[in-house]
């Protein structure tokens, strides 16, 4: 019994000995701190924000140029369209009309310039019917392009493509070609050299008379 007194007044000692240590290293001041936030941490409630609901800005006044605000209207922009897309369709009839006016039956074809056609790249499709039927399916071959003037143009058609490239960026610049632009070409076969008569060069938004033209007579010229 007096044993276990013994330990006991032993244990006591110890901990009154290690809480004058730790008062003396202010551990206990620091724990205490600790514990005074944590509970006033968790007493505190959860505030919630609410968003109150804004009023309409007037754009004006937040604005900074001094000039007045414009309209935007896209009005012009669809006039504009419509007014285009009505010259180029009055340009293919015309064009059309010109061909069907020929006297010869040598191949010829109708030609409405695209953005590929006058820009880029620059290159010319040929139908396919004309490639099939009057062209050799040859990697490369010369094409000699004729204007209504007289004036050659030296140009290369490949056979995979159905492109004429080479020489008709230059073609295209000399004569002022433009987007929506109709081209009437008369096309010839002699010897291993293709020969393109482009007779007639309708431009978009210009009146020009169509003509008759005897294609024979102007293939035996080139």
């Amino acid at each position: 019994m007096a044993q276990g007194n013994s330990y006991e007044e032993a244990r006591k000692q110890r901990l009154q000995d290690n809480k004058r240590r730790f008062q003396e290293l202010g551990v206990l001041k620091i724990a205490n701190s600790l514990s005074d936030v944590i509970k006033d941490k968790n007493n505190t409630k959860r505030k919630y924000q609410v968003r109150s609901k804004t009023a309409p800005v007037n754009p004006d006044l937040v604005r900074r140029s001094s000039r007045p605000r414009s309209q935007v209207t896209y009005y012009g922009r669809i006039k504009c369209k419509t007014s285009f897309i009505a010259e180029r369709s009055d340009t293919l009839k015309r064009a059309k009309s010109f061909q069907s006016g020929l006297l010869s039956r040598n191949p010829s074809f109708v030609k409405s310039m695209s953005l590929s056609n006058v820009s880029g790249n620059f290159g010319l499709n040929i139908p396919a019917e004309i490639c099939k039927n009057h062209l050799p399916k040859e990697p490369k071959v010369r094409i000699m392009l004729e204007d209504e003037d007289g004036s050659v143009y030296e140009t290369n058609y490949y056979w995979v493509t159905r492109y004429i490239t080479t020489g008709w960026k230059t073609f295209s610049m000399d004569h002022k070609l433009d987007f929506g632009d109709a081209l009437v070409h008369i096309f010839k076969v002699s010897n291993d050299i293709g020969d393109m008569k482009v007779d007639e060069t309708i431009k978009a938004g210009e009146s020009k008379s169509s003509k008759t033209v005897d294609a024979e007579q102007i293939c035996h010229q080139l």
